[in-house]
């Protein structure tokens, strides 16, 4: 794998874009896919673990139980595939590109196929399915290109640990700049992901799985701006790789 793409320096401002449009989108698919898609997660796939252990033992088992566990491999697949992308010669950001894809296809096929077969669990598994592809492509990019984030966009545990430890070292210090620094950081991605649960679960709540079209137009938006700043960085665009 060429390398030389994953170790470019990323500007600030493109850093504090990256981790709120990402963590904000992670939030709101996983809400939406929850109250929309048969309580199922699509960013925080392990969580569905236990949603699938509660209906197994509850009242609630019904023939779309073990969809939930489908979603494991689904994302594990993705995660292969996005690796798999950019081993092939394109850039990490490219798989922004791929998620916003993914999120207006979700978005739009549910809205569609609502309209012509009306509700319908079946279809919000292929809208869930869809939708945990795009996460994964999210988690690989993460991966690929940590320096772009401020840390971890679709789960908030290690991040809120991060944030802890930053306010012990923080007061244990006296007003440790470092510290000050990392707790901000982890406030954007935790507060990023919130807002995106918000409003997942308003715009969910009203629209559905159709509601997914809001985050893929986010992450279009994110990856045009780091096409900008690339363009702009750039002297001469020949023999440019495939974005």
């Amino acid at each position: 794998m060429d390398t030389s793409n994953l170790t470019e320096p990323p500007a600030a401002k493109r850093v504090l874009w990256t981790s709120i449009t990402l963590s904000f989108a992670a939030g709101f698919a996983d809400t939406t896919t929850f109250i929309g898609g048969n309580e199922t997660f699509s960013a925080h796939v392990t969580g569905n673990f236990i949603i699938f252990g509660a209906k197994l033992m509850g009242e609630q088992e019904d023939q779309h139980t073990w969809m939930s566990l489908l979603t494991f491999p689904v994302f594990v697949i993705a995660v292969m595939i996005g690796g798999w992308w950019v081993s092939r010669g394109r850039t990490p950001r490219s798989l922004l590109l791929l998620e916003s894809l993914l999120l207006l296809l979700a978005g739009i096929t549910a809205c569609i196929l609502s309209i012509w077969k009306g509700q319908h669990s079946s279809i919000n598994v292929i809208v869930v399915m869809i939708t945990v592809v795009a996460m994964g492509f999210q988690n690989c990019f993460s991966r690929l290109a940590a320096s772009f984030t401020f840390g971890q966009t679709t789960v908030m545990t290690g991040n809120v640990t991060q944030a802890a430890l930053a306010i012990r070292e923080y007061f244990a210090q006296r007003s440790d700049r470092a510290a000050l620094t990392k707790l901000k950081q982890q406030a954007v991605l935790v507060g990023g992901f919130g807002s995106g649960c918000v409003g997942g679960a308003f715009l969910g709540g009203w629209f559905g799985l159709t509601a997914l079209v809001l985050p893929g137009l986010i992450m279009s938006s994110c990856y045009l701006l780091h096409d900008q700043l690339d363009n702009a960085t750039t002297p001469s665009t020949s023999n440019k790789t495939i974005k």
